[in-house]
């Protein structure tokens, strides 16, 4: 996703000045919003960017817009490597990642969101809960990606289920 070329600048500058807005209580359109969001998780600061949103989605009625969550969602599943074991920073940006996507709503998932979802769960641990993501996905008419279904086929891997690895592969070679 090329959102940095949307966003140019400085994401440090964008921070201040979103600070600056905020002290002085000033409404803010989405746009700066959502520019803000994006440098900051693009420049490695997805905790600051994932404060932000979760602060403005709580003091307004406000839904981040697909571009910016896709950003945001992968910034977090980069900080969260597949291999290895998860330290407290991976599980952080595993678990405030997701809780944001349950605040934004169900509803609100478009197709690369829910497979970006399906694959944030599957690195929790909750493969059980993945698979059953794919199979209502899949139900509904959702196209879900070859990546997605590698994505959770690893972490029943890492976390020891290859009978479900093999299954998740199976329906994927099926598509």
């Amino acid at each position: 996703m090329e959102s940095s070329s949307r966003y140019p600048g400085d994401y440090l500058t964008l921070f201040e000045y979103l600070t600056e807005a905020r002290l002085q209580k000033l409404v803010l359109e989405d746009a700066a919003v959502y520019a803000t969001v994006s440098s900051l998780a693009q420049g490695g600061h997805w905790k600051k960017a994932l404060d932000i949103l979760e602060g403005v989605m709580m003091t307004n009625d406000f839904i981040p817009d697909e571009e910016t969550l896709m950003t945001l969602l992968g910034c977090c599943a980069r900080a969260a490597p597949l291999a290895g074991p998860v330290n407290d920073d991976e599980d952080e940006a595993l678990v405030r990642s997701l809780a944001l996507m349950e605040k934004v709503g169900v509803d609100n998932w478009t197709a690369p969101l829910l497979n970006e979802v399906i694959g944030l769960t599957a690195r929790m641990g909750d493969l059980e809960k993945a698979e059953q993501m794919i199979d209502n996905a899949m139900l509904n008419g959702n196209r879900i990606k070859f990546g997605t279904f590698n994505t959770v086929a690893a972490a029943c891997m890492k976390f020891g289920d290859g009978d479900r690895a093999s299954e998740i592969l199976e329906m994927r070679d099926f598509l």
